[in-house]
């Protein structure tokens, strides 16, 4: 039947739909912007409801002024369509909360509301003056760098964005120690020895990409030590690699909690060991006092008798 038919096309729809949010997924860039977006929600509403009480505050002023002097029958106005004006835009709170959302967003003409205020005297006009200033260099500017804010942090604790972030730096950092290898590799062995690394690092270019990749260049023979593992002779790309990796910046908290947590493991078998040692001495001293004959130690103890006699 035709409703069995509406049904199914309706079904494929829905599936598309969902195949198309999961395809969002991996496009990261719209990605981040429609979570972005979704993350200033509860700051787009707090943002319009600030504006609102802004507009509601002013609009009361300006009502109740325009009121007052429509109902003045000696009332006198500059342009013979002057009082229609007011009515059009400023007898009633909803159109002057209206004419004051538009007169900060672009969707109307100050020139056209603001003239007939004129009628009223100065002061509608000043006040109408302070609060465009008063909405578009404090409000918005405010709720644009409260947005701006929101977004950003919302970016930095999704944890598949930052996942994917690490691993774009990750992917362009190893590129670029693998294009500085190959540069460094004028014989194209695929080792780098320390006399051709020191050599190459007495380049200011190459002391430079060392520089941007945050590697320290001061230690030559240290920089290549740590790379190669403490092994002397030469280092492959993948060394190469890998000891940039692990070198690469200052000294990270999990950096300083393994020598730490080393220093103690060796602190703790070294006192161990010095215990198991000095038990040693003293089982040592005891098994050769045993071993001394009695007669030896009387014929050892008879000077010392005599000295003390003489």
């Amino acid at each position: 039947s035709q409703v069995r038919i509406l049904r199914i096309i309706r079904i494929t729809r829905l599936i598309r739909v969902v195949r198309a949010v999961r395809v969002i997924r991996f496009i990261r860039a719209l990605r981040i912007l429609l979570h972005q977006i979704l993350s200033t929600l509860k700051s787009l509403i707090w943002g319009l409801m600030l504006l609102f009480l802004v507009i509601y505050l002013f609009s009361i002023f300006f009502t109740e002024s325009v009121v007052a002097h429509l109902a003045d029958p000696a009332s006198m106005y500059r342009e013979p369509g002057d009082a229609s004006i007011l009515r059009e835009y400023w007898s009633s709170m909803p159109l002057s909360m209206f004419t004051l959302y538009k007169s900060i967003t672009g969707g109307l003409s100050w020139d056209l509301v603001v003239a007939p205020l004129g009628a009223l005297g100065p002061l509608p006009i000043a006040l109408f003056v302070v609060y465009v200033s008063f909405t578009q260099l404090a409000v918005l500017n405010v709720l644009t760098g409260a947005f701006c804010q929101t977004a950003i942090d919302a970016a930095s604790h999704d944890q598949d964005l930052a996942s994917q972030a690490v691993l774009e730096d990750l992917a362009m950092y190893t590129k670029r120690l693998n294009d500085l290898f190959n540069a460094m590799d004028l014989d194209s062995s695929g080792t780098l020895t320390f006399s051709e690394f020191q050599a190459h690092l007495q380049d200011k270019k190459v002391r430079a990409w060392f520089e941007a990749l945050e590697l320290d260049t001061t230690d030559i023979w240290t920089l290549f030590k740590l790379m190669s593992h403490g092994k002397a002779g030469s280092i492959d790309l993948e060394e190469f690699i890998a000891g940039s990796l692990r070198l690469r910046g200052y000294a990270r908290s999990f950096d300083l909690a393994r020598i730490g947590y080393e220093q103690h493991f060796m602190c703790k078998h070294l006192g161990e060991f010095m215990a198991q040692m000095e038990s040693s001495m003293a089982y040592l001293c005891r098994s050769a006092d045993l071993a001394v004959p009695p007669s030896e130690s009387a014929n050892t103890q008879e000077p010392d008798t005599n000295v003390h006699s003489v």
